[in-house]
């Protein structure tokens, strides 16, 4: 008996527990009191949330090592950076690394290479796995050179803790970087090393030089000379400052001079010769002064008396000389010298630059009176050119004033001119005027500058005159300007040549005809015509006539450069060419390009462009360029065509343009394809094959496809032949939008109510569209395209997605590759809960490819569920969340917004304060031939205990029927046994069936549980 009550027991927990596998955790557990008020007070204890981290990332110790190497002419460093990076975040991490423009040479993660990001505002390296990594960076710098030293900026990680370690060629050396700290350097082996701390900063600039190697310096001198007949006194002050306490020789004076003492700080001074140099000793720290007496010889050579002086090179020297008489002292290197005369003493004082030498000499005074005379030559050059009816030209006169100053020039004008513009050099013009001259006699013009000039000066002037008579052959005098109040004057005139007349000589009277090299280069830079005529006077007026002549045209001489790009499409095949012509002798005013007949021009264009006209031939076309100027040096002209293709043509000739008349001829051929074609040579003549590398960078720009082939060829007889073998082929459409992210949100009521939150994540190159087919009766409540709220349109296309679904909407999507998001939230009417039944959902099905849905399911908590049935990847089930997790999880669904603040916001749901998630997921669901669905069954918390106890009823009604069965002898009692155990089989069918339990196991186990009733009830009978 005890263990037949054992045996019953472990099959109603079997029991029990098959029965309602899914809701265990609904169980009831009873509790003590005491146990219970414990469990309660703890539960009023706050539960601290583990902290997020404040950043998704952390950049540890970095340490730098520079190598810098004497490549004599420049210094190149070589930069290696070991940084240590913590990542805290297991989604994708954009860590910064380096600021823009450094030279990055490599990049490795723990020995491995990657591949950094290149930003605005530098490079980044992107993560999404938790841990410690070692990342190594290698960079190479060039260092910047200033005087004595150099300097280089170092880019640089920002990193909690950075330590530099840098090593520099030689010895001595002054450091510096900033910013730093604790600075260490270690010299040896003709090396320094330094050691340095850096605080987080995103570069460092480090800076070294040689020391100065000077031990003193000699900053200021005072000469005080006197006249003493044929020698000159001098006393010389000198300021020293040393820089260290020993003793320093300083070398002051030549020994070719008479020296009469030395001081320093008012002491007398050893004296010493060091390679033929006076010198003494200065001893100490600091400023001293050096007091030099000595003697210079004066020299007269053929000319005025002189001094030479051997002087220590300082910056500041000032001399004081004091002369007997009225002198005139001039002084070399040449400066400024202020003369004051008392007593019939000349004193003189003036600074001389930083020099060695210093050259003094004087002579007698020059009396004002006639240091006031004016004197000056001059030479003026014509640049002379006719245009139809107007005679130019550009006098160019240059003074040269000996003597004196002035700021007033007198020109003499011939008659009949225009005078149009007056330029100088190195003043500007306050005034100036024409006077007109008595009948047959210049006119004479007066110009003023606005401040009084010596030395060389220089006056432009430029006028006119009319070249029209009766007779065109008749020749007219060329005008010519002369100067006046000046002592000698000289000229040149030279005939120019330009593009519509030339200037022929007719009568020559005291000129001399000269080389146009003859012409200063000043007088050449000014003009860019040709100088057909040069001339060369003196003194005396010429005379010059000419008569105005076309010029004598010459054909010139080119050669062409021909790049041409074939794009080949489905019906047409489109040439575009570049035509580079070189002339390289003469001008050039037209130009002839010849086409194939069976091309249609399309465009020219080109510099100084007239017309251009098309001509048809008998074998080909020819365009004829005329332009609006003479053509030289180097032009480009850019013509485009095309040729329409037969629609079964294979075989199809290359047409390509040449240029008529030149010399030499080149040119390069590039083949694209614009669609699915095959292109293969199948005649190839004259023609040599072209790496596409090769070709010109303006040929290349002009293509939007990959080069298929390419060729270069000279023009020769017989011409370069090409012909190409097209193969069309059918192009296969491809995704030109993705949903790369589709997220959902599904709430379902009591009430038969299902409200879905979907969130998109598109990427689209041409799209106009997102279709979406949603579930029967569906109603979309708003919808939001990249922030901004839209009206979806329904689509009135049916097709076999369309009956399967209730409808499909049209949403207008935008253009962007990057990725932006749509949002829509719909509502489904579904069946209301009841006692028990199945709650069934399905996904909305996009038309674009969609990589990964994730779908979100919020059931009511009053309820009690199952195992779902679906055909997605279960993530998680039966999750009960509280009130602040699910407004957590359904916040998408309430507080989406317009980004405009003049649209109205959607509409608000009202979310329940707990539930029940169930979290699916699966890759490519809307490309399955099945929909993605699931079907989740449920009790109401009441039936499922209710079917517990069934369940136990049922197992002890047919177990009872067993024992009555075997162990009772009366017939009618006998007959109770059997009629137990149907009715528990039967419970046990229903029960199971009902709680969705695998119903055809339960069923199998039923029968069998019945057979072996049976079996024994019969066996026990017989």
């Amino acid at each position: 008996m005890k263990h037949l009550i054992y045996t019953i027991a472990i099959i109603m927990l079997v029991s029990f527990v098959f029965a309602n596998e899914e809701q265990v955790k609904h169980g009831e557990v009873r509790l003590p009191l005491q146990h219970y008020n414990q469990l309660v007070d703890q539960t009023r204890i706050p539960i601290k949330k583990p902290k997020e981290a404040p950043s998704s990332y952390a950049l540890g110790q970095a340490s730098v090592s520079v190598s810098v190497l004497d490549q004599k002419e420049t210094m190149s460093a070589s930069v290696t950076i070991s940084l240590t990076i913590e990542i805290f975040d297991t989604d994708w991490v954009k860590v910064p690394i380096l600021p823009s423009g450094t030279p990055l040479r490599n990049a490795e993660v723990d020995d491995q290479s990657v591949q950094l990001i290149a930003g605005s505002t530098g490079f980044y390296w992107t993560v999404n796995k938790q841990g410690t990594y070692r990342m190594t960076l290698t960079y190479d710098l060039n260092a910047l050179r200033f005087e004595n030293g150099y300097s280089i900026s170092i880019p640089l990680p920002q990193a909690a803790a950075i330590t530099l370690n840098a090593v520099l060629p030689g010895t001595g050396l002054d450091i510096g970087i900033i910013p730093s700290a604790g600075i260490k350097i270690d010299q040896k082996d003709n090396q320094s090393s330094v050691q340095a701390t850096i605080p987080t900063t995103n570069g460092v600039q480090m800076t070294w030089r040689v020391p100065h190697k000077e031990t003193y310096s000699m900053s200021r001198a005072q000469y005080n000379g006197n006249l003493k007949k044929e020698t000159m006194l001098f006393e010389g002050v000198l300021e020293v400052e040393l820089f260290h306490n020993d003793s320093v020789q300083l070398e002051l004076l030549p020994d070719t001079v008479t020296l009469n003492d030395i001081y320093v700080d008012g002491q007398k001074a050893p004296i010493a010769i060091k390679e033929h140099q006076f010198s003494t000793w200065v001893k100490g720290i600091g400023q001293h002064q050096l007091k030099i007496i000595f003697q210079v010889p004066v020299e007269r050579p053929e000319g005025s008396p002189l001094v030479k002086l051997m002087i220590p090179q300082v910056p500041i020297s000032n001399f004081a000389l004091s002369l007997e008489g009225k002198k005139e002292i001039r002084v070399t290197p040449f400066t400024n010298v202020y003369h004051q005369v008392s007593n019939d003493i000349t004193q003189a004082s003036f600074y001389v630059p930083m020099t060695r030498e210093v050259t003094l000499s004087w002579n007698e005074a020059v009396p004002e009176e006639i240091k006031t005379e004016l004197r000056a030559n001059a030479s003026a050059f014509h640049l002379v050119y006719a245009e139809e009816g107007v005679l130019f030209i550009q006098a160019m006169i240059r003074y040269e004033i000996t003597r004196g100053e002035t700021n007033i020039f007198e020109i003499e004008l011939p008659n009949g001119i225009q005078v149009n513009r007056i330029a100088c050099l190195g003043g500007e013009t306050a005034d100036w005027r024409v006077i007109k001259g008595k009948p047959n006699e210049p006119d004479t013009m007066t110009i003023f500058i606005n401040r009084k000039v010596k030395g060389e000066f220089g006056i432009d002037v430029f006028y006119d005159r009319s070249i029209v008579s009766e007779n065109d052959q008749q020749p007219f005098t060329i005008p010519l300007v002369h100067v006046r109040s000046v002592d000698r004057q000289r000229g040149m005139v030279a005939l120019l040549a330009s593009k519509e007349l030339t200037l022929k000589p007719v009568l020559e009277e005291l000129l001399t005809r000269v080389g146009e090299n003859q012409l200063p280069a000043f007088v050449r830079q000014n003009t860019n015509k040709v100088v057909a005529h040069t001339y060369k006077y003196v003194e005396s007026k010429p005379k010059l006539t000419a008569l105005a002549r076309p010029p004598e045209r010459k054909q010139g001489k080119f050669d062409a450069m021909v790049n041409t790009l074939i794009s080949i499409g489905d019906v047409t095949m489109k040439g575009s060419a570049t035509i580079d012509i070189n002339i390289k002798s003469g001008t050039i005013s037209d130009v002839t390009v010849m086409l194939p007949k069976n091309v249609n021009f399309l465009s020219l264009s080109s510099p100084s462009l007239r017309t251009h006209k098309l001509r048809s031939e008998d074998a080909a076309q020819s365009i004829d360029v005329q332009f609006t100027q003479e053509m030289d040096g180097m032009f480009r002209m850019d013509v485009a065509y095309e040729r329409i293709m037969a629609e079964n043509e294979a075989d199809i000739s290359v047409p390509t343009l040449r240029v008529q008349h030149a010399e030499v001829e080149q040119g390069r051929i590039a083949i694209e394809a614009l669609s699915a074609v095959e292109i293969q040579p199948s005649l190839v003549e004259q023609l040599s094959s072209l790496d596409p590398n090769e070709l010109p960078q303006q040929l290349v720009l002009k293509t939007t496809n990959p080069i298929l082939l390419a060729y270069k060829y000279v023009h020769v007889d017989p011409p370069y032949q090409l012909k190409l073998k097209m193969t069309r082929h059918k192009a296969m459409d491809v995704q030109t939008a993705t949903i790369d992210q589709a997220t959902y949100h599904t709430l379902y009521t009591a009430d038969g109510l299902s409200v879905t939150s979907a969130s998109f994540i598109v990427r689209n190159s041409r799209q106009q569209f997102l279709r979406i087919f949603l579930p029967k009766d569906s109603q979309v409540w708003s919808l939001f395209v990249d922030g901004q709220p839209e009206k979806p349109a329904i689509s009135t296309e049916q097709n076999e997605k369309a009956n399967s679904f209730g409808s499909s909407i049209l949403i207008k999507i935008i253009n962007d590759s990057q990725g932006f998001p749509v949002n829509i939230i719909y509502q489904t009417p579904v069946q209301k809960t009841g006692m028990f039944g199945h709650i069934t959902g399905m996904l909305p099905l996009p038309d674009m490819v969609v990589t990964h849905s994730k779908w979100h399911v919020y059931m009511p908590e009053e309820l009690s569920y199952f195992k779902p049935k679906t055909n997605m990847k279960l993530v998680t089930a039966n999750q009960l969340l509280s009130q602040q997790q699910m407004q957590e999880s359904m916040a998408n669904i309430t507080t989406i917004k317009s980004q405009s603040p003049k649209t109205i916001p959607p509409l608000t749901i009202q979310v329940p304060v707990t539930g029940v998630c169930f979290v699916f997921e699966k890759l490519y669901a809307n490309q399955s031939d099945d929909q993605a669905t699931f079907s989740i069954g449920y009790l109401t918390k009441s039936l499922s205990l209710g079917g517990q106890f069934l369940a136990l009823l049922s197992c002890i009604l047919v177990w009872s029927g067993i024992l009555i069965h075997l162990k009772l002898k009366q017939p009618w009692v006998k007959l109770l046994g059997p009629s137990l155990c149907a009715i528990g089989i039967i419970g046990l069918i229903f029960i199971l069936g009902k709680l969705q339990i695998h119903y055809w196991p339960a069923l199998v186990f039923s029968i069998l549980l019945y057979g072996v009733t049976v079996s024994i009830f019969w066996k026990s009978r017989s």
